[in-house]
């Protein structure tokens, strides 16, 4: 019998577990969460964001400084060993040594610049991208140029017009990806501000409305005591309805101040 009640037991709370699990959500599970884990949830968002940035800004900067590393040792080879690397050998009937160094040190540049802008946090990364990205341009024309000028296309060498230019522009493309995810967090900070000043004025504006019911009673009760008195203190002469004239006007000047002050809360 106990193991009879225990199976069945079982199977019973299986069958709930999976009712649950296809269950639609009900209004507890749609509640709004408060103030404090929507600050949490923003920074932990914040800190996630700005780890991530930090680790491939450090990782692609790295792979363009081991390059411009190479092209130094290249520069190093051509100045003390001219035509002794094959990638340089095969330009020797083409060009001279210096502007091959020169074509080598303008690729050193531009990778730089590229690693500059890459890890710079300042106004300034951005145009260094764009820098870089020009000048890898231009290292890719004078390379490209005298690569079609040779007796056959070496495609062995193709990294030098578009080695330089390929790592600014994917450190181009890596900056704007990064920048769009802080773009969409700030947005998510800016959307929590929002609904904090909202629930601010709401709970201004409560009391405020009480204050503008309560008025608009009184205001009703004065009205109809200046009448009142004004009907059983009739022909007793001028001076009192004048007197009680001005009281009304007082008292519908202090309604109308109150209307504005209403609309001025409202619509801030």
């Amino acid at each position: 019998m106990k193991k009879k009640l225990a199976r069945k037991w079982k199977k019973s709370g299986d069958d709930d577990r999976e009712d649950y699990r296809f269950s639609l959500p009900t209004q507890d599970d749609l509640r709004p969460i408060d103030t404090q884990e929507q600050e949490e949830l923003v920074r932990s968002f914040e800190k996630n964001l700005a780890q991530q940035s930090l680790l491939w800004r450090r990782v692609f900067a790295a792979i363009l400084l081991c390059y411009s590393v190479f092209l130094v040792y290249s520069i190093y080879q051509q100045a003390w060993s001219p035509w002794e690397l094959r990638y340089h050998a095969y330009f020797m009937d083409e060009v001279d040594s210096w502007m091959v160094i020169s074509a080598d040190w303008a690729a050193v540049l531009v990778c730089s610049v590229a690693v500059a802008g890459l890890l710079l946090d300042s106004r300034y990364h951005r145009p260094c991208l764009w820098y870089s990205c020009f000048g890898g341009i231009l290292v890719a024309v004078f390379w490209l140029y005298h690569m079609l000028r040779l007796p056959r296309f070496r495609w062995d060498v193709v990294w030098l017009p578009f080695g330089p230019l390929s790592g600014a522009g994917i450190c181009l493309y890596v900056d704007h990806l990064l920048n769009e995810s802080s773009e969409e967090v700030r947005k998510l900070r800016g959307y929590m501000l929002d609904l904090k000043i909202k629930r601010l004025w709401k709970g201004v504006l409560n009391p405020v409305g009480h204050l503008w019911g309560t008025c608009d009673t009184s205001l009703d009760i004065w009205s109809v005591q200046v009448n009142r008195y004004s009907t059983e203190l009739e022909g007793k002469g001028l001076e009192f309805e004048s007197a009680s004239m001005s009281w009304s006007v007082q008292c519908h000047s202090t309604w109308e101040w109150l209307q504005a002050r209403r609309s001025i809360l409202i619509l801030a």
